[in-house]
């Protein structure tokens, strides 16, 4: 009797295959049919994906990578830095502009 999974121990890593979003056994096919869906199963090798069950994992870390690029523009442009010879953005908030 054969207990070994074919392919087993010829894919990518699984860094690899993370990074690039790619089939985690053959390393060819999509893991994501679009933006946060995953496919049914691996165009390349036919591995399906109907097991790996993601929940909100995908969602909550583009969430928090572009929540903290936002919020990292903000707190740049309204500390002065960004403010291009105007005074800051928390000092017009606070005491408005004398025109």
């Amino acid at each position: 009797m054969n207990d070994t999974v074919p392919g087993a121990g010829r894919g990518p890593s699984v860094l690899a295959a993370s990074l690039w979003g790619r089939c985690p056994r053959c390393g060819k096919g999509n893991l994501f049919r679009g933006y946060l869906t995953l496919s049914p199963s691996c165009p390349a090798c036919g591995l399906d994906f109907a097991g790996f069950e993601a929940g909100d994992g995908p969602a909550v870390f583009v969430i928090l990578i572009v929540g903290a690029i936002v919020a990292g523009g903000m707190l740049f442009f309204n500390s002065g830095y960004g403010g291009f010879g105007r005074p800051a953005g928390n000092v017009l908030l606070a005491f408005g502009r004398a025109d």
